[in-house]
Parts: structure tokens; C-alpha cells; sequence
């Protein structure tokens, strides 16, 4: 799949045309680490880390972080875009275990 992806992005990038804007971001880390019920013996920064890669035809990356969560992404594209400052929104972490899948539990102190 990485060489898929890979030759895929290679073949957009050199297509003539409009600028492109890539995003591959995932959902969650892998729960290499990660307790299904028992959020105690967790890696909680493990499952927490994504993959966040973003592409711009400027290359206008000042406003990105490093630990930065998805919930920006678009924000910090269109800001980048149209070179304005955007209006980030919080950066908050939820939990939900198998027992309890919706039941929430801000985890952002742990992490």
C-alpha cells in the first residue's frame, strides 16, 4: 500500500494543471500499546500520535505545529491558502473504551 500510495502521489504531482493540496492524515496510532479496557495500562501518546502529512503547492507551512490535531488541518490549509491567520479551535483528546464506547473521557492532561 506505502508504494501504491507513493507512486500515486508521485503520478499527481508531475500531471500539469492546477495546483494540488495533499492530505493524508489518520484517524488514530496503532494500539500496539493500547489496552481495549483497561485505559490505565494504555500508551495513550502512542495511540494518539497520527500520521498528519500535508502537501501545499506554496510550501507555506509556518502556521503547522508538530503535535497539532486533526480538528485544525483545513483551518491551517485555508489559512495558508489565502494567507490569513485562521481561528484555530482547541486542541482536546477524548477516549472511549470497548465497554463504554460512548462515553467520553477527556484524556488531554494525560497526554
Amino acid at each position: 500500500l506505502n508504494d501504491q500510495i507513493k507512486n500515486f502521489i508521485n503520478r499527481l504531482l508531475q500531471n500539469p494543471g492546477r495546483p494540488k493540496i495533499i492530505v493524508i492524515q489518520a484517524d488514530h496510532g496503532s494500539a500496539m500499546q493500547y489496552h481495549y479496557t483497561d485505559i490505565s495500562r494504555c500508551d495513550l501518546g502512542e495511540r494518539f500520535s497520527i500520521l498528519n502529512a500535508i502537501y501545499l503547492p506554496e510550501k507555506n507551512y509556518s502556521g503547522f505545529y508538530s503535535d497539532q490535531s486533526p480538528v485544525n488541518t483545513f483551518r491551517l490549509i485555508f489559512g495558508a491558502i489565502f494567507s490569513k491567520k485562521p481561528d484555530l479551535l482547541p486542541e482536546r483528546y477524548f477516549h472511549s473504551g470497548a465497554r463504554s464506547r460512548y462515553d467520553f473521557l477527556d484524556i488531554g492532561d494525560r497526554l
